[in-house]
């Protein structure tokens, strides 16, 4: 916080209800402060403003006669003057009555953007015990680190379920607590946390509580992690043994597993994960501990919420924008893929198909029409596909399947599963025709193609062949 007011260097307008510039002006005016508040606090960036609000340390704003224009509402902490009736005080007579052995004045200029000083910044922070100091300089170097180790790993290229034991084996061995687990909403039932990872110190009796752990259960309120889920914060238990509601005391028990504890962590406010983790000690609650957690917990969210993004990023990148399939940039990845997988003896065939007549369609029906039509093709044909193969619209109505490990006469099967489907389910509303298309394949062979795009011309030729043939056809590359 203290470092945040000496980076004060705008001015800003202030209010009795704190920083809002929403309500500034009249609130400003009605405060009696002195005129020169409006050039004081002007400009505060909003991030500062927040910060200084929600501070637990009291913060006050002071001119250059030594007017109070702004206290946060933590002010009532070390004065004995109400929070709305400091405004307008000289502030010597306030500093005269804190107690100094139970806190620290800390004071910094406040200047505009010339460099010319408009007043200062008055910091009030409680001197913390000796023994408290150093753990909450443990506490904060510890935070420190798990939040750039968390900056370095790739939310982009690795899964949540990648992530997350990475997550914990990084929180246990900053906190030294030897086992670490979590739990994630139940795809079924948001209500139920079911397990979704461990990770532990190579400690053989813990073999066994990740065993029974790994196929336990849940409900909200249930538990370590349900509490935390039900009450929506973290949750320390000295000796889970203890505490009836612990579903696994007679495990831990037999393990010598003693404290425990429980953190949500959110994305969006929407509940996504709860960790847990596990001590051999009876450990009290350590408030500083806890605070740092809090701080990993948001981080993680954040940390899931750019996965989040940048997947849908990258989705939008390969995708059609019109009928959801694949788009060029992804048909020529999963090419180039195909021809390295051939290149070890894997077979991977390439199929291209052509809606027939389709130009007739748009020029006789509409484009809407044509777009139907191309729509529910896709929908089709992505029924009748396995998840690992890709289909891209690399044309107007022209579209390619790469079917990766399926040889070209697997491939052929397929191809007229997917011609029949189409001459049979896809019709033009008005008149009830059926729409065709034309098929061709070729099956990449590293003997007789340079690369994935010479695979890619032998099916187009194979689909112009069957074009020229009469249409709704399947023709594999000779």
């Amino acid at each position: 916080m203290w470092a945040v007011a000496r980076k004060m260097t705008y001015p800003v307008e202030i209010t009795r209800e704190g920083m809002n510039p929403t309500r500034q002006t009249r609130a400003t005016a009605r405060s009696g402060c002195p005129a020169d508040a409006l050039e004081l606090l002007r400009t505060m960036p909003d991030e500062a403003s927040v910060l200084i609000d929600g501070a637990q340390e009291t913060v006050m704003v002071v001119n250059r006669e030594g007017i109070v224009v702004y206290a946060n509402p933590s002010v009532g902490r070390f004065l004995d003057v109400p929070f709305r009736e400091v405004l307008g005080r000289p502030v010597s007579p306030l500093l005269v009555c804190v107690n100094t052995q139970a806190c620290l004045i800390q004071q910094f200029p406040l200047h505009d953007a010339r460099g010319v000083v408009l007043g200062r910044v008055v910091v009030l922070r409680p001197q913390l015990p000796a023994a408290e100091a150093a753990r909450t300089a443990d506490a904060d170097g510890m935070a420190g680190r798990l939040l750039r180790a968390l900056t370095r790993l790739d939310p982009h290229h690795q899964s949540f379920a990648e992530l997350m034991p990475a997550i914990l084996k990084m929180i246990c061995r900053e906190t030294g607590w030897p086992i670490g687990h979590v739990f994630v909403p139940s795809p079924e039932d948001a209500e139920v946390l079911v397990s979704a990872g461990i990770w532990h110190m190579g400690d053989r009796r813990f073999e066994e509580f990740e065993r029974v752990t790994c196929g336990i259960r849940l409900h909200a309120g249930e538990g370590l992690p349900g509490r935390a889920m039900e009450l929506q914060r973290p949750v320390w238990m000295t000796d889970v043994n203890l505490d009836a509601a612990f579903v696994r005391a007679a495990l831990t028990s037999e393990l010598g597993v003693h404290a425990g504890l429980a953190f949500p962590v959110y994305q969006r406010r929407q509940l996504v994960a709860v960790l847990e983790f596990f001590d051999t000690r009876a450990i009290r609650p350590d408030t500083a501990l806890l605070a740092t957690l809090e701080g990993v917990a948001r981080q993680i969210g954040l940390l899931l919420e750019h996965r989040r993004q940048r997947t849908e990023l990258d989705e939008l990148a390969y995708t059609d924008a019109l009928t959801g399939a694949g788009n060029r940039r992804r048909f020529d990845d999963a090419l180039n893929t195909a021809y390295a997988l051939a290149r070890k003896e894997m077979p991977c065939t390439v199929c291209m198909f052509d809606m027939d007549h389709f130009k007739s369609i748009n020029d006789r029906f509409g484009h809407a029409e044509g777009d139907r039509v191309l729509v529910e093709t896709v929908h089709l044909v992505h029924r009748r596909l396995r998840g690992q193969d890709v289909l891209a619209r690399i044309g107007g109505e022209e579209f390619a399947v790469v079917m990766f490990g399926t040889p070209l006469r697997d491939a052929r099967k397929v191809a007229e599963l997917l011609r029949r489907g189409i001459r049979s389910d896809i019709r033009l509303r008005e008149f009830g025709v059926a729409v065709t298309a034309s098929f061709g394949l070729a099956q990449a062979d590293v003997a007789r193609d340079a690369d994935g795009g010479a695979v890619l011309e032998r099916a187009d030729a194979a689909l112009y062949r069957a074009k020229r043939s009469g249409r709704n056809k399947v023709v594999v590359s000779i």
